[in-house]
């Protein structure tokens, strides 16, 4: 029974939101439908941690009892109806699945060789990583146990008073840090009955297989499979990447909602089709990332100035749609975290926003100065990041030298990286802590955030110098 229970706190909500997928149809322009099944996986998990977050807020408890009842029912009332709407659907469309031969299922898999291998890879990968994550550091590096799972901790024990457990004489753990990833763990647990940390480590290592599919099946759809399994394989041989990876799994989480928000605008403008739902179902992308890191409230901001740079080029109205849809769901999504949390970031208090503040910041170009160098420091820390992202970066620009590729369409799609990594510099020089303790001990981890964006946008690139490229 534990078990059936276990599997059906993963599984539910994704169920249930690929139904909703299904039903919307965004992707139905995808050509293929084994990667727009794939896309559907990889938005339904996007979905269902927000389907959970709403869940237990409106449950107003976590722990055990009646609470475990209402979420089993509500969950369960969820996934019956939009199976139902999801099964209409299909029928209305009058699909046929017919069974592959053997001749057919040898073409298949020959035709998706770099899928196979991308699975036997990541496969590999996941193991390795939640052996190394359980052997090495079973609750984590001080922010995983200091603020994910302790707060995931008080959500499971607490109650309905476990708004009281969080008090300013715990400022130190984050109390301004919405909780979707303590939800997400509690909500394990809750169907579990009891706290493990090995559901910890295996909800780490959802997001990051999450993470590695979108990176792969994005890069395939707008390009190539090849060039989407080089993409995964950079990521996975970055030995920062896996070790950040083992214990700051929020910032996994906030980098997987930066890609899957990214991707239909990367679509739409290599592409030019215009597929309404998906450009929609990007900017809730965007609008809800502040609910998992106080930084997606940063990348919303990044995601529009992206749509309207689109807009100037290609003046299709969905993207104005898009822009008023991403500013609705962040305002909804402020005032649900303002509802349930009486704590202001540090960053946004009144004591920090005085124009006098501001001014003696401004004009001290030397914190600037500060910034920019470690940002600099880091990017081009070869140790760190591993020589694929500095190569990739040159063959772009021989491309682009060569005329292979348009520089335009680059300056372009490279907009909500550059424009995220300046709001990161322009939080530092603005920042109420010691410059130096804080550049110390999250600079790095910011990266981590757009690290994934940087090789969607470069395959992006890539895959439209292999269109151009002459036949030989």
């Amino acid at each position: 029974m534990i078990v059936v229970d276990f599997l059906a706190a993963l599984t539910m909500p994704v169920l249930t939101c690929a139904g909703i997928l299904t039903a919307s149809g965004v992707f139905g322009e995808i050509p293929g439908r084994s990667w727009r099944g794939l896309l559907l996986a990889v938005y339904s998990l996007w979905a269902s941690f927000l389907l959970i977050y709403l869940i237990m807020f409106l449950c107003d408890s976590v722990a055990g009892g009646a609470t475990y009842r209402t979420v089993s029912r509500v969950e369960l009332a969820l996934f019956v109806f939009m199976c139902v709407v999801a099964i209409v659907r299909i029928a209305a469309t009058k699909v046929r699945v017919s069974l592959l031969k053997g001749a057919d299922l040898c073409v298949a898999v020959r035709s998706n060789v770099c899928f196979w291998i991308f699975l036997v890879f990541l496969v590999g990968y996941e193991l390795f990583f939640f052996k190394y994550s359980l052997v090495n550091l079973p609750e984590g590096e001080w922010d995983a146990v200091a603020i994910w799972n302790m707060k995931a901790k008080f959500l499971f024990l607490g109650g309905k008073d476990w708004k009281v457990l969080f008090s300013p004489a715990m400022m130190s753990s984050h109390l301004a840090y919405p909780l979707m990833l303590p939800f997400f763990v509690a909500h394990s647990w809750l169907y579990m009955g009891d706290i493990s940390q090995v559901h910890a480590l295996l909800a780490q290592n959802v997001i990051l297989a999450a993470l590695l599919t979108s990176l792969f099946v994005f890069v395939t759809v707008i390009s190539n499979q090849f060039l989407g399994l080089v993409a995964v394989s950079s990521v996975m041989l970055s030995r920062w990447f896996t070790i950040h990876a083992s214990w700051q799994y929020s910032d996994l989480l906030l980098g997987l909602w930066i890609l899957q928000a990214t991707f239909p605008l990367f679509y739409f403008y290599t592409r030019g089709r215009v597929m309404v739902g998906s450009v929609l179902l990007s900017a809730v992308c965007a609008g809800t990332a502040c609910l998992v890191k106080n930084e997606g409230c940063l990348w919303m901001l990044s995601y529009c100035v992206f749509a309207v740079v689109l807009f100037v080029r290609t003046r299709e109205r969905p993207l104005l749609w898009a822009i008023a849809t991403a500013i609705l769901c962040f305002t909804a999504s402020r005032q649900w975290l303002n509802r349930f949390s009486d704590f202001e970031n540090s960053l946004f208090t009144s004591d920090s926003l005085t124009l006098e503040v501001i001014t003696s910041k401004l004009l001290d170009y030397g914190r600037v100065e500060t910034v920019v160098k470690v940002f600099v420091d880091l990017i081009f820390d070869f140790e760190r990041w591993g020589a694929a992202p500095f190569l990739f970066s040159i063959l772009t620009i021989l491309l682009i030298l060569k005329g292979l590729v348009s520089a335009r369409t680059a300056l372009v799609l490279i907009v909500p990286l550059f424009v995220q990594l300046l709001g990161y510099v322009g939080v530092y020089w603005l920042t109420p802590y010691n410059l130096a303790w804080h550049l110390r001990f999250s600079a790095d981890r910011l990266l981590l955030h757009i690290y994934p964006l940087y090789f969607l946008m470069i395959f992006t690139i890539l895959g439209e110098a292999k269109q151009k490229a002459p036949r030989i």
